[in-house]
């Protein structure tokens, strides 16, 4: 059975609940402040986490 995709949860607990497909880039963050980029970009979900 396929996960479905997480469009319009806000909630971090509704998508590990609700079994959603969630990528975890923790270490891609990592890798991306080890190389020590004059610029480095991250971005979320608009409201992602938000109350």
């Amino acid at each position: 059975m396929k996960k479905a995709l997480p469009v319009g949860v806000e909630n971090f607990e509704d998508l590990v609940k609700s079994e959603y497909y969630y990528v975890d880039k923790t270490m891609f963050i990592k890798e991306m402040l080890d190389l020590k980029g004059k610029v480095n970009l991250f971005t979320r979900p608009g409201r992602f986490g938000k109350h």
